[in-house]
């Protein structure tokens, strides 16, 4: 597969920040269902994962690149699965009681309790009583499995070439750091390591697909010239971006920045 350029890369994702930073003041404009402000937070940090892979891939840091979009791919993975299943509600309870559950135990150390900023514990009062309501809810809902979910989407290469690939930077192996190690030293000879535009390539396109998913799961309808700007991003991927794509984009900004509704 032939790659695009960093700089033409760099073009695509700045394309890609600016209209998902769009999505996301359309959906804080809105009177947002407790499901749209799970989709938004999944966007919000997909577009920062994608800010900081292209910040660390110049600095040679691949294998975090890699961690990052494994991270990526499992918003990816759940967001598909949360509105197939429409459990949001039951995530949302289980992430509280997960969160509390830790925080209050760490609250209770009496070791580390004076080492942490307070702040760090001052809505867990007031959040004792939304605890306990959800506890006897008996909440049920599990980790998912992103196995299954990649290939329930017919993205199993995703799974294979991406974040099952990207474990192995995860989790310490023997030759951790080998690439790592001579991208320090500057030692000769270099070991002829592969190619890493993958990276850029296959984030940006898990990011469009995560914005398209984002726009299906959402309480309201998009207008298609939103869509339609997120397929010309993907394709775009294969050559670059065009004149008509840019004049479409500018469409979009045109019509935020006019206080135009982009959803309904």
């Amino acid at each position: 597969m032939t790659y695009l350029s960093y700089e033409e890369y760099e073009e695509i994702n700045e394309f890609t920040q600016i209209l998902s930073r769009v999505i996301l003041f359309e959906i804080a404009k809105r009177e947002s269902k407790r499901r749209d402000i799970i989709i938004g937070n999944f966007m919000a940090r997909g577009v920062n994962f994608v800010k900081a892979i292209f910040m660390l891939w110049k600095t040679e840091n691949y294998q975090d690149c890699w961690i990052l979009h494994r991270c990526l791919l499992e918003r990816l993975f759940y967001l598909y699965e949360l509105e197939s299943t429409n459990k949001f509600d039951e995530f949302y309870k289980w992430s509280f009681i997960i969160q509390y559950e830790s925080i209050n135990r760490l609250h209770s150390d009496q070791e580390f309790k004076q080492k942490v900023d307070s702040k760090f514990f001052r809505d867990l009062k007031e959040k004792r009583i939304e605890y306990e309501q959800y506890k006897s809810e008996k909440v049920q809902w599990i980790r998912l499995r992103p196995e299954n979910i990649a290939n329930k989407m017919g993205l199993g290469f995703f799974y294979k070439y991406g974040y099952d690939y990207a474990s192995k930077y995860v989790h310490p192996m023997a030759d951790d750091g080998h690439e790592d190690f001579y991208n320090i030293t500057k030692l000769e000879p270099k070991p002829d390591f592969p190619s890493q535009e993958v990276i850029l390539h296959n984030t940006l396109l898990v990011i469009l697909l995560l914005l398209q998913q984002s726009l299906n799961a959402t309480t309201f309808k998009w207008l298609a010239l939103v869509y339609n700007l997120i397929q010309d991003l993907i394709q775009s991927l294969r050559s670059g971006l065009k004149p008509e794509v840019v004049e479409r984009f500018r469409n979009v900004i045109n019509m935020f920045k006019n206080n135009e509704r982009l959803s309904k």
